[in-house]
């Protein structure tokens, strides 16, 4: 089992992570969270689970994490959506590197937790899904729409 606290730095690809995710959190707010990925050769695709940190319950959280797969884990064509009881969350997939077959290798996941109380956590598992389910890209018209800066 690997354990990853967001916003420290640990080795490896996990590290750019932790620095992203630093200062990301002091210029919003992001609520600490403790991001434990259970992984192993032998499961397809793996469950996560957020633990709230902060002492403070939350809702709407976005969150982003590094997820590698096996190789054939996520066939070419397809994608990966974030599951809580069952019920896809909202999902970007930002796919970084392939295996030799086509099949997903590296990905950084994105997605928005409905709500974590405090202190407590909160179950999902990475499903492989048709990229459509995720829905349409967003337009630089659309986004430049928007009061984002």
């Amino acid at each position: 089992m690997n354990y990853l606290k967001a916003g420290i730095r640990t080795s490896g690809s996990n590290r750019i992570f932790g620095l992203f995710f630093n200062r990301i959190s002091r210029c919003t707010g992001i609520l600490p969270l403790l991001l434990l990925l259970v992984a192993g050769t032998a499961q397809a695709k793996p469950d996560v689970t957020f633990v709230d940190q902060s002492g403070l319950a939350a809702v709407d959280i976005p969150v982003t994490f590094a997820q590698v797969f096996t190789p054939g884990d996520v066939p070419a064509g397809l994608s990966v959506t974030v599951n809580v009881g069952g019920n896809p969350l909202p999902t970007q997939v930002d796919g970084k590197a392939v295996h030799p077959d086509g099949s997903l290798r590296h990905a950084v996941i994105t997605t928005r937790l409905p709500t974590l109380g405090a202190g407590q956590s909160l179950a999902a598992e990475i499903v492989t899904s048709d990229p459509a389910v995720n829905g349409p890209a967003v337009s630089a018209a659309e986004l430049l729409a928007t009061p984002f800066d």
